[in-house]
């Protein structure tokens, strides 16, 4: 069981994308509810929920960052872990097994909770832990590359590749991230004070 969970919650659709406050993000899995009903409040959110059909969540488990994607069309769930690339999906689902289940059972009891007329069922799910998306990367980096993924992954492949980060030229790769970050549709061009140090930044 993790202590805490950094969880980052971007929400896809074919059109719009909705990325949650830093703020929100913060969070113990028993609080998962209540931050989930704080980012309904936002009229955004309530306005362009009906296109969305993914879910993207960074989850911080074991002192690393995964990527877990919901497909509520397929009901299939992936799992990227960049600390566990090239290695066996085995393994990979037996690292993440009770984070899978704690975090995509949270996820179905807000879901039904509240939206009314949307009912998502617990079983009948897949679950996929694909290896074979990028180089492994160390813990230090894992933050780095989530990103990479949340950006990069339909579902089934990876639509562009981050540059590969050596120790000496890390903080090209995480420049580059953070401009996609900032020039996305929509932002206002607030700040996160805590996206710098995520990202090994110093400015």
């Amino acid at each position: 069981m993790f202590s805490m969970i950094l969880v980052l919650l971007i929400l896809f659709s074919l059109k719009w994308t909705f990325v949650g406050s830093s703020k929100f993000t913060l969070m113990q899995i028993q609080t998962f509810p209540l931050a989930f009903s704080q980012l309904l409040e936002t009229q955004e959110f309530l306005e362009n929920f009906a296109a969305v059909w993914k879910f993207i969540v960074h989850v911080k488990y074991h002192d690393k960052w995964s990527c877990y994607f919901w497909d509520f069309k397929r009901k299939m769930l992936t799992v990227l872990d960049p600390c566990m690339m090239n290695t066996s999906s085995i393994k990979v689902a037996m690292h993440h097994e009770q984070a899978v289940l704690d975090i995509h059972k949270a996820m179905i009891e807000c879901i039904n909770n509240f939206f009314v007329g949307w009912s998502v069922e617990f079983g009948g799910w897949s679950f996929h832990y694909p290896t074979n998306h990028g180089p492994r990367c160390k813990s230090v980096n894992s933050g780095l590359y989530a990103v990479h993924y949340a950006r990069a992954f339909d579902g089934e492949n990876i639509r562009f590749d981050v540059k590969e980060p050596s120790e000496s030229n890390l903080s090209d790769a995480r420049a580059e991230i953070l401009y996609w970050l900032f020039i996305m549709a929509g932002n206002e061009g607030f700040l996160p004070e805590d996206l710098f140090q995520e990202l090994g930044i110093h400015i």
